[in-house]
């Protein structure tokens, strides 16, 4: 696997100085550019990445165009593993946070920066616990305030009939819900899916037009392109943990045989 990557890397790397209808240098410029996007396209809202990961990845910043002329991965790989570290930390983080009441009468967590750009990388420990928190909890607030302004307009009896402690612990339930759905699907995340970041992040630096397909995307995006589909002629997507059929492209092969 490490020599098809090498190669593969080699390979892109010919075509952009070769073939981009605008070549850059590959130096330091790039290499400085290609830190930044890689890592906001990996935790642009710096939910994961901590000061001491960034501290580890920041003497790559200006050796990325060295590794990609070396064909060396070593950046990439301490990131992947950097990262899905802090997914299992920050996991138990946001399901401790919600597992018990929010008392939205204190004046706890009164502001909270969405923008990740305009926010420092947590501390590992405590204080990304802390941003956790808040994350969880205004999660729940931003539910809990919309479900007592239904509550004001709806003829619904059960709804009215519920207090604020009750709605609190519904949000709280939902926002644990689809923090775990995430959570289930970055974690199935494979090296491939990483590298098709790392790889693109290095295409976008050319022209936020250049992208690099990993074989099933081409795949998907020649179809799209001709017109012409190949393969059951079923579009497929994942709900929970199976795979399941969504449509039948009429005129597939599974349209003409009629059994789906």
């Amino acid at each position: 696997m490490e020599d098809k990557e090498q190669v593969l890397l080699q390979r892109l790397k010919y075509l952009l100085e070769e073939f981009h209808y605008h070549p850059k240098d590959i130096n330091d410029d790039f290499s400085e550019d290609l830190y930044t996007l890689y890592l906001d396209r990996m935790d642009s809202g710096k939910r994961w990445l901590t000061k001491e990961d960034i501290a580890l990845l920041e003497p790559y910043k200006y050796r990325l165009d060295d590794d990609l002329k070396a064909s060396n991965f070593e950046f990439f790989n301490l990131s992947v593993d950097l990262i899905k570290n802090r997914w299992i930390e920050t996991r138990t983080y946001y399901r401790t946070a919600l597992a018990e009441p929010f008392d939205f009468t204190t004046e706890a967590d009164k502001q909270y920066e969405m923008d990740g750009e305009k926010r420092p990388y947590s501390a590992a420990g405590a204080e990304q616990k802390a941003l956790w928190n808040t994350i969880c909890r205004y999660d729940v607030m931003v539910g809990l305030y919309g479900d007592m302004e239904d509550q004001k307009e709806s003829e619904d009896e059960e709804l009215k009939a519920k207090s604020s402690e009750d709605l609190e612990a519904e949000n709280r339930e939902d926002v644990l819900e689809s923090f775990d759905k995430w959570y289930d699907r970055l974690e199935k995340r494979d090296r491939l899916d990483f590298l098709t970041i790392y790889l693109n992040s290095i295409t976008n630096y050319f022209d936020p037009h250049t992208s690099y397909f990993e074989p099933i995307d081409k795949e998907n995006f020649d179809i799209q392109m001709s017109g012409k589909l190949e393969g059951i002629g079923a579009r497929l997507m994942m709900e929970d943990e199976y795979t399941k059929v969504s449509s039948i492209v009429v005129g597939g092969p599974a349209w003409k045989q009629g059994d789906l």
